[in-house]
């Protein structure tokens, strides 16, 4: 007797709305979305996409929905988004015919864009999802020109831990959990997102960004010097951008998983060597599941080679050449 397996997979899109007493944001009306919509969300999810964006440190996402509600009214810019993903696993692996579930994508909107197409008389909404990671590109950090021109002496984030940032001797793990700590996660009232599901259960900034020592490794063979914190007392940019100018890359690298549907932040030393490259984390895939694939190598492939700028001190005292063992 023949037995037959049924694929299954239910993805749900959920979105957080900005809560408080006045509104925030602009709504149509009102701050609060109507309660009727949580079910009118996953009707009218045309599709979705979600892309892990490794240049840019950050996952990106597209939501196109139909026109059973005016969604451009009901959401709006740095509402909370979650995409989850139900399905049935491989028939053929170990967990044979369990339900599964995972969080495919955390993050927040973006842009809402309304697409109307007169010749099929048909309507749809496109939203443009940025990780959480978005959060950090919106807070700016500057200095008024007014005050750095008068107050030659001026510094925005002197180098201590408890007055700024301290990044002598600091690795630049440690520097980073001291921005996030100070600007993001810490008890501070720099970024005071507060979400609010249908079921009326709040999410703080605290709640839908992760990060701890487990995730963001010290690479303990490098320190910042003296004058390679200049550039960070008066920090023009972002707080993504100035992550990304400390972490000295290719030497660490940034990304983001989404585990128990928290964004979580992830920096460690890259793994160029054997025993910590062997040591990652992987996933075996079999070869029936391959659809296609394409690989070529190059001579471009096999090395790279990474040019470091030493401190004018250190280039005068040291011997330098072959013997001095600085090979080219």
């Amino acid at each position: 007797m023949a037995t037959y397996e049924y694929l299954y997979a239910q993805p749900t899109v959920t979105f957080y709305t900005v809560n408080g007493s006045y509104p925030v944001v602009a709504r149509s009306s009102s701050h609060d979305v109507p309660s009727e919509s949580y079910n009118y969300f996953n009707a009218g999810l045309l599709s979705f996409q979600t892309q892990n964006d490794q240049q840019q440190n950050k996952p990106t996402g597209t939501v196109i929905l139909d026109d059973s509600e005016d969604w451009a009214s009901l959401l709006v810019p740095n509402d909370y988004v979650r995409i989850d993903m139900q399905y049935r696993s491989n028939a053929f692996s170990d967990e044979a015919d369990q339900i599964v579930n995972t969080t495919l994508f955390c993050g927040i909107i973006r842009d809402i864009k309304k697409q109307f197409d007169g010749s099929s008389n048909t309507r749809s909404y496109i939203i443009t999802l940025g990780g959480v990671a978005q959060i950090l590109d919106n807070i700016n950090l500057s200095t008024f020109s007014e005050i750095t021109s008068n107050v030659p002496n001026y510094v925005l984030l002197p180098d201590d831990e408890k007055t700024g940032i301290r990044f002598d001797q600091r690795t630049s793990a440690n520097i980073i959990k001291q921005i996030l700590n100070r600007f993001v996660t810490g008890t501070n009232d720099f970024v005071a997102y507060n979400y609010q599901d249908q079921n009326s259960t709040n999410y703080s900034t605290q709640q839908i960004v992760n990060w701890s020592d487990d995730t963001i490794i010290e690479n303990q063979d490098e320190s910042f010097q003296n004058s390679a914190y200049n550039q960070f007392s008066n920090y023009n940019g972002s707080i993504l951008q100035m992550i990304k100018d400390v972490s000295a890359p290719p030497f660490n690298e940034i990304y983001w998983t989404h585990e128990e549907g928290i964004a979580t932040l992830h920096y460690r030393p890259t793994p160029f060597d054997q025993a910590p490259w062997n040591a990652l984390e992987r996933i075996q895939i079999s070869t029936d599941d391959v659809i296609s694939e394409n690989l070529d190598v190059s001579s471009q492939d096999q090395y790279s080679i990474f040019k470091l700028l030493a401190q004018s001190e250190i280039a005068n005292s040291t011997v330098t050449g072959w013997g001095g063992y600085l090979a080219p």
